[in-house]
C-alpha cells in the first residue's frame, strides 16, 4: 500500500500541510524540520505524485535560470558555471530542480523562456545578465513572473543581488595608485552591461580623487572574451606613452591582456601590472597568477535563490514589482601580477 503524506506527518510530529510545504521547498520550513521529514520519507520509501503535488500546492518545484545568448562569447566565461554551482546547491537544499534557458540570439532565447513560463514549468526565474537592450525583462514583468537578477538592473523595480561594482572598481584602481602607478588603463566589456559601467565609474572616481590628468587615462571596452581583449590592448601597448598598469573588468579578458603584453615583448609585472575581477580558477593558473577581486560568485548564486523564494512567497499579494536588493562584499586577492610603478616611493 502506498505511503501517504498523512503517515509521514504523524511520524514527523507535524501537520500534513507542513509536509506538503517541505516537499514544495517552502523557505519558511526550517532546515531541521525539512531534514526530519526527508529522513522519514527515505525510511518509508515515499515517492510523491509530482503532477498531483503541483495541482495542490500550485508549484512546479522548478526554478528557471536564463543564461546569456549562446551566440555570445560571454557564454564561455567561467563566471557562469560557477554561479550555476551556487544556484544549484541552494536549490537542492529546497528540493527544487533547475531549468536552463538560452538561445543563439534574443528571439530564440525569448521563445524558450516564453515556453517555460506559459507552460508553467517554473515558479520563478533568475536572470544571469543585466543588459540595456534585453526586452525579456518586460515580458517577465507582464507575465507577473517572480524574478531576480544577478547584476544591477538598468530598470527600476527589479529585485537583484550584486556586488558594489563602483566601489570595487575604485578600490582596484586605488590599489595600483598606492603602488606608484599613474598611467592606468581600464578595460571593460560592452557598455551595454551595467557591470562594465559600474567598474569603469569606480576607476574614474579613483583617478579623479588622485588628481590624475585625462592624458594619463585610457578607457577601453570590447566583448567579454580573451581574443577581443587581446586585440583591444595590442595597439595601446605599442604606444610610447603606454600604460604601466591595467584594471581589467574580468579574469577571462585579463588572459587576453597577458597574451598581448607578452606578444609586445613586455613582461608582467615588471613592465605592465594587472588587476582583474572575479577571482575564478584561471586567475590562479596564469603566469604570473593574477591579482583579482573576489566577487564571491557562489554567494551571488545562493543569495539569488534565497531572494527568489521570498518573492515567490509574496507573489500572492499581487504586487507588480519588488525592489529587494542584496550586495555581496568583494575582496582583492593579491598575487603576482602587480609590481611597484614609476611613481612609487624611491622610484621618483
Amino acid at each position: 500500500m502506498a505511503v501517504t503524506i498523512k503517515e509521514i506527518a504523524e511520524r514527523a510530529g507535524v501537520s500534513p500541510s507542513t509536509v506538503s510545504r517541505a516537499l514544495a521547498g517552502n523557505p519558511r520550513i526550517s532546515a531541521e524540520t525539512r531534514a526530519r521529514i526527508q529522513r522519514i520519507i527515505d525510511e518509508l520509501g515515499y515517492h510523491p505524485n509530482m503532477n498531483a503535488r503541483s495541482l495542490v500546492v500550485k508549484s512546479s518545484g522548478t526554478i528557471g535560470v536564463v543564461l546569456p545568448r549562446s551566440g555570445d562569447s560571454a557564454f564561455l566565461n567561467p563566471f557562469f558555471p560557477e554561479v550555476l554551482r551556487g544556484i544549484t546547491a541552494a536549490l537542492e537544499e529546497h528540493g527544487y530542480a533547475l531549468l536552463l534557458a538560452t538561445g543563439r540570439d534574443d528571439a530564440v532565447k525569448h521563445e524558450h523562456v516564453a515556453r517555460m513560463v506559459q507552460g508553467k514549468q517554473v515558479d520563478g526565474v533568475i536572470l544571469l545578465e543585466s543588459r540595456a537592450d534585453d526586452h525579456l525583462i518586460f515580458y517577465l514583468r507582464e507575465q507577473r513572473v517572480p524574478m531576480v537578477m544577478i547584476g544591477r538592473p538598468l530598470l527600476e523595480g527589479i529585485a537583484y543581488v550584486d556586488n558594489d561594482n563602483v566601489l570595487a572598481g575604485k578600490e582596484a584602481t586605488e590599489y595600483l595608485l598606492e603602488r606608484g602607478h599613474r598611467h592606468i588603463a581600464f578595460l571593460g566589456g560592452s557598455l551595454a552591461y551595467a557591470v562594465t559601467v559600474d567598474r569603469r565609474d569606480g576607476y574614474m572616481l579613483a583617478m579623479d580623487k588622485a588628481g590624475i590628468a585625462p592624458a594619463m587615462r585610457t578607457v577601453l571596452s570590447t566583448d567579454f572574451s580573451e581574443e577581443d581583449a587581446y586585440r583591444e590592448v595590442t595597439d595601446v601597448l605599442h604606444r610610447p606613452d603606454r600604460p604601466t598598469a591595467f584594471v581589467v573588468a574580468d579574469d577571462l579578458m585579463a588572459l587576453g591582456v597577458i597574451g598581448a603584453v607578452q606578444s609586445a615583448g613586455l613582461t608582467i609585472p615588471e613592465d605592465v601590472s594587472i588587476v582583474s575581477f572575479n577571482n575564478v580558477l584561471l586567475s590562479r593558473l596564469t603566469n604570473p597568477p593574477l591579482t583579482s577581486v573576489d566577487i564571491h560568485i557562489l554567494d551571488l548564486g545562493r543569495k539569488a535563490v534565497e531572494m527568489l523564494f521570498a518573492l515567490i512567497e509574496k507573489s500572492s499579494s499581487r504586487v507588480d514589482h519588488y525592489t529587494d536588493t542584496y550586495i555581496v562584499h568583494t575582496q582583492l586577492i593579491e598575487r603576482g601580477s602587480v609590481s611597484l610603478g614609476p611613481f612609487a616611493s624611491g622610484n621618483v
